[in-house]
């Protein structure tokens, strides 16, 4: 965002260094090269405000040029300026209606304003186009995923993107949450042991490969991983929130309630740390700190399918303390928040 702070405030000064380059040189298209060569530099680097003077320069010798036009509207997207790369990327399709790039780029950038239908017909456009490009369904794949929530789909994109080489962290990654969301988990747990393989010094993915082998109740591999996930980041607070929850499902509770505190104290923001806190105390019996902590963990709850989550435990609790009032209370919230969520869809 600073970097595109500085692109904005500092216009008026990097345009005139544009210019002064410009007449600097014969505005013919292969000066135009110079500078997309070694803006491009920049770049492959992802140092995008470094590359943009140089492509915008290229851009404005030859403003016909697709490369120039694409590479502008990337640099724009990447620095936080969705529309207007938005306005570049329109302009190259008006130039020519049959370049791929442009219609995954554009993708991007609608599912970034959350306008995700229309994304997902830019990122079909693009494939139907190029079907070679593993990118193209990769970045299909995360929409169906992200934004869509359609799993089967993205994990068909994830496999299709593989077997044309985009063999990734992120794609073994988010093919194995896909198979978790849909709990085919023995299936997640090879993706997750995939992108470990890849990287093993991420702890994201020890942290998921446990919550599918914790469904699988493999709960000791799941423990191991876990103590790997928190070696290797011991100030997330989501190592020691999963770690408790295992301990939890696994009936081990002074554990449970000892990583649920940590996690609680390393970010007391999160949700889910109360509500799984909440449950373990409702599983010994202390009802009272039970639902302060489910109640504490709803007003925390950013979204309706995350105050779903929280209103059943909730709901769960008042049965058990036969609680009527309350349990009517909760009964219309979970309704209303049930059409909330139907009509998100």
């Amino acid at each position: 965002m600073n970097a595109c702070y500085t692109i904005v405030s500092n216009n008026m000064r990097i345009s005139s260094i544009i210019l002064f380059s410009i007449l600097a040189f014969s505005c013919d298209k292969s000066n135009a090269d110079e500078f997309f060569t070694r803006g491009a530099i920049a770049y492959n680097e992802r140092k995008f405000s470094e590359a943009f003077p140089d492509l915008k320069a290229a851009y404005i010798i030859d403003s016909s040029n697709l490369k120039y036009i694409h590479a502008i509207a990337f640099c724009y997207q990447e620095l936080d300026s969705p529309k207007t790369a938005l306005k570049y990327i329109n302009r190259g399709i008006e130039l020519d209606q049959s370049y791929p790039r442009f219609y995954n780029c554009r993708g991007r950038i609608l599912e970034k304003l959350k306008f995700y239908e229309a994304s997902l017909v830019d990122f079909n456009t693009a494939i139907n186009i190029d079907s070679s490009n593993a990118f193209f369904y990769y970045n299909r794949g995360r929409l169906n995923f992200n934004s869509i929530k359609n799993y089967r789909s993205a994990i068909t994109d994830f496999t299709t993107a593989k077997e044309l080489g985009h063999v990734t962290w992120d794609l073994f990654n988010y093919r194995g949450c896909a198979y978790a969301k849909l709990d085919l988990d023995e299936e997640a747990v090879l993706d997750f042991t995939s992108a470990i393989g890849i990287d093993s010094l991420r702890a994201k993915g020890y942290r998921n490969r446990a919550t599918s082998l914790n469904k699988t109740s493999n709960y000791n591999k799941a423990l191991e991983d876990l103590g790997f996930a928190i070696q290797l980041e011991p100030m997330n607070h989501l190592g020691y929130s999963f770690r408790g929850r295992v301990h939890r499902l696994n009936g081990e509770y002074e554990k449970a309630f000892s990583d649920l505190n940590i996690a609680i104290s390393l970010d007391s923001m999160d949700y889910n740390n109360y509500m799984c806190r909440g449950v373990a105390h409702q599983n010994t019996g202390n009802y009272v700190l039970a639902e302060t902590d489910l109640i504490r963990s709803l007003k925390l709850a950013t979204n309706h399918v995350d105050s779903a989550d929280v209103l059943k435990e909730l709901s769960e609790l008042f049965i058990e303390t036969e609680e009527v009032q309350k349990l009517k209370e909760i009964s219309f919230l979970i309704e209303k928040t049930q059409k909330q969520i139907a009509n998100i869809k």
